[in-house]
């Protein structure tokens, strides 16, 4: 240890409630910047968990009629070290409801078949039960179990056909439809099909009804042939995948037909925006019908819409602006009194032959050492009361956002960690440059003065 380290470190000793103050400023600054960051990356942690448990974790979903060259393609891009993961939902077939049914269910039952991880990447989950492994397994919507319609381990047997567009008395043409619904934070392109007498229609397109769409087309259920599962499940979160124009839908697994209305969910690696998204997308799915998952992507931070987050950003920018303010005043006073009150001392050192740089580098090494031990009493303070105030609040604030069954948790995350430090650091370093650029200016004589005097 030098002269000018144990000088530093006899000071701090030797003035111990102004080295606590110090010390606790240092912590105070460090505790309100960790906890404003921590705050702004937990909450875009807890709305990327919430879209994931309602909606799924895929990023880009194709939409198109099943065949062999598509078949193909989603064999290559299963391959593509690219695609972390994909899900695949077929259409089986539409079901016939009653009345009763038709009340909690919609017009029809939607019968899809489901592929690969459909849990995390579609955030389909049975909320009783489990997911079907077989084309005579079903899993349902959980009203189902509410009204009456059905337990765990029944058997329900439907007619179960396609549909399709059948014109109305007395009318004729065509006329285009849209397949898909701009809901759930999805983005993509109309979708425009033409519609004709005796068009397919498939679980994106919506129920025609003459009299009451205004159209021209109504629509008939053919080729219907009695289907009965063993219900192994419900669900109670009609995602995106598990939401169709037509009605609830039936989870099974298999059954669907080759040229079968098809949806590829699929996540993406080493992407930095939507577009980057969109076109590795289409490169994957050439002449396919591509939507984006963009509330996701945006929580995911590959969002090429960053309006919403550039806000957040900004007011955290403000607020640790303000906080760093505050804490350069508190402890700019307390380095300035401390250099005030060994005035003498410095003088004393100056006149033995400590140069300029090595006065101020004793000012500057007393801050160092204060923040060393009062950043990282901080950082703790600042994640224990995020922690504390989450727990009190979390819930409401879960239930307010519409996602109870998902906490608002602390997200402990390095570069806030890292960023809090380095902020705090510079806050004590800007703060002890005046004051030491005074030590290092005292003049002798004067100094000798007060001594003597």
């Amino acid at each position: 240890m030098n002269a000018t380290t144990n000088f530093t470190v006899k000071s701090l000793r030797a003035n111990k409630v102004r080295t606590l103050v110090t010390i606790a400023g240092v912590a105070l600054a460090a505790a309100l910047l960790t906890a404003v960051l921590t705050t702004y990356v937990s909450l875009n942690d807890y709305l990327y968990r919430s879209e994931a448990h309602l909606a799924g974790t895929w990023m880009a979903c194709v939409e198109a009629d099943g065949s062999s060259a598509l078949d193909e393609k989603i064999a290559d891009a299963q391959a593509d070290p690219q695609v972390a993961g994909t899900a695949i939902m077929r259409d089986v077939g539409f079901a016939k409801l009653t009345a009763d049914q038709q009340n909690t269910q919609g017009t029809y039952l939607a019968i899809r078949s489901i592929e690969g991880d459909v849990g995390d990447i579609c955030g389909i989950a049975p909320s009783e039960g489990r997911l079907p492994e077989n084309d005579h397994e079903i899993m349902l919507f959980s009203t189902w179990n509410d009204y009456g319609g059905g337990n765990l381990g029944d058997t329900v047997t439907f007619d179960v056909g396609q549909r399709v567009a059948r014109l109305a008395p007395g009318e004729e043409g065509s006329m285009s439809a849209g397949t898909m619904t701009a809901s759930w934070g999805v983005q993509g392109e109309a979708h425009e099909s033409e519609i004709t007498d005796g068009t397919p229609l498939n679980s994106s397109m919506g129920v025609l009804e003459a009299d009451i769409d205004g159209g021209i087309f109504n629509e008939d259920i053919t080729n219907t042939e009695e289907s009965t599962y063993t219900v192994v499940g419900f669900y109670d979160r009609p995602g995106y995948a598990l939401s169709t124009a037509a009605g609830m839908v039936g989870v099974t697994a298999g059954g669907a037909a080759p040229d079968a209305f098809t949806d590829v969910f699929f996540t993406l690696n080493d992407v930095a925006n939507t577009q980057q998204v969109e076109e590795a997308a289409e490169a994957l799915f050439p002449d396919e019908h591509v939507v984006l998952h963009t509330a996701m992507l945006r929580y995911m931070g590959v969002s090429s819409d960053s309006s919403i987050w550039a806000t957040f950003y900004g007011l955290v920018v403000v607020l640790a602006a303000v906080i760093v303010v505050a804490c350069v005043s508190l402890i700019f006073n307390a380095f300035n009194i401390s250099v005030a009150e060994r005035i003498k001392q410095f003088g004393l050192l100056s006149s033995v032959g400590a140069s300029r740089r090595q006065l101020r580098r004793a000012v500057v090494l007393e801050g160092a050492i204060v923040a060393v031990i009062g950043i990282p009493c901080g950082l703790l303070i600042g994640l224990a009361g995020c922690a504390a105030t989450f727990a009190a609040l979390g819930p409401a604030i879960s239930q307010l956002a519409g996602s109870g069954e998902v906490a608002f948790r602390v997200a402990v995350n390095g570069w806030v960690l890292a960023a809090a430090s380095v902020l705090t650091f510079v806050t004590v370093l800007v703060s002890v440059w005046i004051p030491a650029k005074r030590a290092s200016r005292t003049n002798i004589i004067d100094s000798l003065r007060a001594a003597s005097g």
